[in-house]
């Protein structure tokens, strides 16, 4: 009988346990695929990380490369500038394709290597933003997950407490009610004690008719009588049993002689 009552208590639960369960499960899945999607982005950083090395490897070729120049030029003047002074006059040389094509990859290698950092910081900027960003969902997904949890926690025990008293104040009721409806003994303490105190009277009882009817259909006076027996027999009092006189056969009588 308890187990069914607690059985119909646990389904009879308020269905916030259930809606914080169904919130918490929810909670677990964005978490997961926030995680996923973490994990997705910290993997795509790398990559443009490692590229950025290579764009300024660019630029400081690009700088070596226009520093030759620069020296090369700076040559080409103190010699004309040597000429010059001492008076020699010699006429300009053909300009030089080698300085040209070094001027030219200088200025290549500069700007492909400044506008590779360029894009590659601004990739890595909008990846470390999306990443901080759901990051920062995760932490709220994690903080509302453990304040669910939390929730359902109290909740669970709340409820858990509550079936134990119920169950308690149903266990108490039915010890109540088998007292009421079990048949009325007489406990052996009794007996003894009774007993004990009748055997002092036991001379002066014995003798004396006393006679005590009962319907032996009925289990509770049937079990009383032979409680009684039990005290008589304790005491020393001498007794018998037979059908109760003017009754019919289902009366009996303890007779006491």
């Amino acid at each position: 009988m308890i187990f069914a009552d607690l059985l119909q208590s646990a389904s009879n639960a308020p269905s916030d346990v259930s809606a914080l369960e169904s919130s918490i499960s929810a909670l677990e899945r964005a978490i997961s695929a926030l995680e996923s999607a973490v994990k997705v982005l910290e993997s795509k950083s790398p990559p443009w990380e490692y590229s950025v090395w290579i764009f300024t490897f660019l630029v400081v070729v690009g700088v070596a490369l226009e520093l030759l120049v620069i020296r090369h030029e700076w040559r080409d003047d103190m010699e004309a500038w040597a000429l010059a002074h001492f008076g020699v006059l010699r006429s300009p040389g053909r300009p030089s394709r080698v300085k040209l094509r070094v001027e030219v990859a200088s200025v290549l290698l500069i700007t492909i290597g400044v506008m590779g950092e360029l894009v590659v910081g601004i990739h890595i900027a909008s990846i470390n933003g999306e990443l901080r960003g759901k990051s920062a969902e995760l932490r709220s997904k994690n903080s509302e997950l453990r304040s669910k949890s939390d929730q359902l926690l109290a909740l669970m025990t709340k409820e858990a407490a509550q079936l134990r008293k119920d169950a308690e104040d149903k266990r108490i009721a039915r010890v109540k009610l088998e007292q009421q409806i079990e048949p009325r003994t007489f406990p052996v303490r009794d007996r003894q004690r009774l007993g004990d105190h009748l055997r002092q009277l036991a001379p002066n009882i014995n003798g004396i008719p006393i006679e005590v009817s009962f319907d032996f259909n009925d289990t509770e006076a049937l079990l009383f009588a032979t409680q009684l027996e039990d005290t008589l027999t304790r005491a020393g009092i001498k007794f018998g049993l037979k059908p109760a006189p003017q009754q019919s056969m289902d009366f009996m009588g303890i007779i006491v002689v």
